[in-house]
This record gives structure tokens, C-alpha cells and sequence, in this order.
């Protein structure tokens, strides 16, 4: 965990800054909706670039303990990284407000249950 951690701190914001020159995100403009173009990219190889690297780091220790490593993580981290955070934030709701009305975290729970499906699904997948 010390190495994966030390290349989420340096590792990937060293790639993503160094990847950010060399495509020259700085000059676009461009916007997709409400959101830059810019950001949009540099958002989608920074998880490509932090599952990658520690996929590196830890596949040592993976490979000595368990004598195995799975190349598929990279992309189910890619695909599962961003809605994991969704998922913790609508557990966190839906324990409130089921606290103040049952039918209201209904909602909640629904949209929790489409986005643990699509976990569900990602890892059935590539597994």
C-alpha cells in the first residue's frame, strides 16, 4: 500500500502534467456541454494513468502472494473509478434522509441499485 499510495502522489500527477505538455491541453478551447473538452481528457487519463501505475507498483507483491496478476483491472478500474464515488455519496443520502421519510429514499435506493448493477455487470464482464 506504501508504493501504491507514494505513485497516486507523485506517479500520476507527474504523468498527467508531462502526458498534458505533449498533447498540448493547454491551447484547446473547445467545450462538450458545460464542460471543457480539456478537462474531459485530462480527467480520463488521469484514472487511466492511476489504475496503469499502480496496476505496476502492486504487481509484484500481487504475483508473490497470489501468483496471479489481472491485466483486466486496468479497465475495470477505468470503467468503475468514476461512479464509485456516486455510489458512496447515495448511500450516505439515502441513510439520511431514510432517517426522515422511507418513501423519499426510495429514490435513492433506485438510482444506487442501477449504478451497483453497472458495477456488477463491469466485473461480471471482465471477469
Amino acid at each position: 500500500s506504501f508504493g501504491a499510495t507514494g505513485t497516486l502522489i507523485y506517479g500520476v500527477s507527474w504523468l498527467v502534467e508531462n502526458l498534458e505538455q505533449w498533447m498540448r491541453l493547454k491551447k484547446l478551447r473547445a467545450q462538450f456541454l458545460f464542460w471543457p473538452v480539456k478537462k474531459i481528457i485530462k480527467d480520463f487519463f488521469e484514472i487511466i494513468a492511476a489504475s496503469s501505475l499502480n496496476m505496476i507498483t502492486t504487481a509484484p507483491a500481487l504475483w508473490w502472494f497470489f501468483g496471479r496478476v489481472s491485466l483486466a483491472s486496468i479497465l475495470s478500474n477505468a470503467l468503475v473509478g468514476p461512479i464509485v464515488p456516486l455510489v458512496m455519496i447515495g448511500g450516505y443520502l439515502f441513510a439520511i434522509v431514510s432517517f426522515v421519510s422511507l418513501q423519499l429514499s426510495g429514490i435513492f435506493v433506485w438510482s444506487l441499485d442501477l449504478l451497483l448493477k453497472y458495477i456488477i455487470g463491469v466485473a461480471n464482464f471482465l471477469a
